[in-house]
């Protein structure tokens, strides 16, 4: 065989063989970068629901300072509970890794993960629509009667430790009936977040 074709022969061959060597290599380099990618989105995600978690809770639990079931916190603690879950600072829940990735979770989380995040991100925005209504109530024109009877009764217990009176403590307890709805609402909605947990396991 002609020394010149053979040389073609072997030219064209390494050619071929160079060109498949390129796409492997850049096939899994593509393959690494976008494995890359779904780690990175998957670890900000893991964070970011972290810091939703941590914010809900450090609130809850300045909310609850009594540490006290419902059942057992008397009238006036039972107004200061509700008091403080709708004015203690709630800081806004941290959506933005979740809105900014949007067009890559489908393919960084599988779909239970994926259920489980927009069911927590919607649940967080649930709770701080029924707290401002809470607040709305205890503030407003239905807690009015409620907040005057609480200020007079925590002035009475100031100047005589133990007393009450019964009409004020009444007032308390109406202004409560108003609001129960909504703290069930809350502690419920709490308590789904809570249970959720962190959908990224790894």
């Amino acid at each position: 065989m002609d020394t010149t074709l053979v040389a073609a022969y072997i030219a064209a061959g390494a050619a071929i063989i160079g060109v498949i060597l390129g796409s492997a290599i850049a096939g899994a380099g593509n393959w690494y970068g976008r494995s890359k990618r779904r780690r990175n989105v998957r670890r900000v995600l893991s964070w970011e629901h972290a810091y939703n978690v941590g914010i809900l809770e450090g609130f809850w639990k300045q909310v609850n300072q009594a540490g006290q079931p419902q059942g057992q916190l008397d009238a006036v603690e039972e107004f200061e509970r509700n008091l403080r879950l709708s004015e203690e600072n709630l800081d806004d829940w941290g959506h933005q890794m979740w809105q900014s990735y949007s067009g890559e979770v489908a393919s960084a989380l599988s779909e239970e993960e994926f259920n489980q995040f927009y069911r927590l991100h919607s649940t967080l925005d649930k709770f701080s629509s029924r707290r401002k209504s809470f607040a709305a109530i205890i503030h407003g024109i239905f807690g009015k009667a409620g907040m005057m009877a609480y200020n007079r009764q925590k002035q009475l217990q100031g100047s005589s430790p133990g007393a009450y009176t019964p009409n004020d403590t009444a007032g308390i307890h109406n202004t409560k009936e108003f609001v129960h709805p909504l703290w069930d609402e809350c502690v419920r909605i709490y308590t789904i977040c809570h249970q959720i947990g962190n959908p990224i396991q790894s």
